[in-house]
């Protein structure tokens, strides 16, 4: 039987409330792959409303901290993981700021990191890319949920140009999205999770 969760979106004056198509589709991988999560220690990475790290924790997680620079979002956060029954950390420090300690404090203390929608702009999507390149180098498992933005071509016509040696994304997962989704989100029509490996 499928599982589903309860979620309440950030409020609408938080970024996060127009990001829900994607935690969609990342948050429906994790309960389809529980085994990825089981007994696991989890971040969810720009949390934003925590569905995913809510998602991971119904799956069996070890542990699970969401972690959005966001009040609002982590208050979100919070109340979704009550709403589910499940036990979330909540932390608020930027892991995006390019401190090379941040990989090592995530290769540490994560087993698999999670991304729902964070490649919406060049500065955010280098970091995540960044932070990602490095955790992956150390065994760690990166899987990111993307609805098709811009970022990830362009940054995979960069990588050709400059024979850069970054992480490379195998996606996983697709899932189409309603049609009233479609409407509502400028036109996409599919949320893909991809997983990161080392170059």
């Amino acid at each position: 039987m499928r599982q589903h969760l309860k979620i309440v979106p950030a409020p609408l004056t938080s970024f996060v409330a127009n990001v829900i198509l994607i935690l969609i589709s990342t948050t429906r991988y994790v309960l389809d792959h529980p085994d990825l999560f089981r007994g696991r220690r989890v971040l969810d990475l720009g949390s934003g409303c925590g569905a995913c790290g809510v998602a991971a924790a119904l799956a069996g997680a070890a542990a699970v901290t969401a972690n959005d620079v966001d009040p609002a979002a982590l208050a979100a956060a919070a109340v979704n993981a009550e709403l589910n029954s499940v036990d979330v950390l909540l932390s608020s420090e930027d892991l995006l700021l390019g401190d090379p300690r941040a990989v090592d404090r995530v290769a540490s203390d994560f087993d698999v990191v999670l991304a729902g929608d964070l490649l919406f702009d060049a500065e955010v999507g280098s970091a995540v890319s960044g932070l990602a390149t490095g955790y992956v180098a150390d065994g760690g498992v990166f899987l990111l949920g993307d609805p098709g933005r811009w970022f990830l071509a362009e940054a995979a016509n960069r990588t050709k140009m400059d024979n850069v040696g970054v992480a490379t994304l195998a996606c996983v997962a697709k899932y189409e999205l309603s049609e009233s989704c479609k409407r509502d989100h400028f036109g996409f029509t599919a949320g893909f999770v991809y997983r990161v490996f080392p170059p």
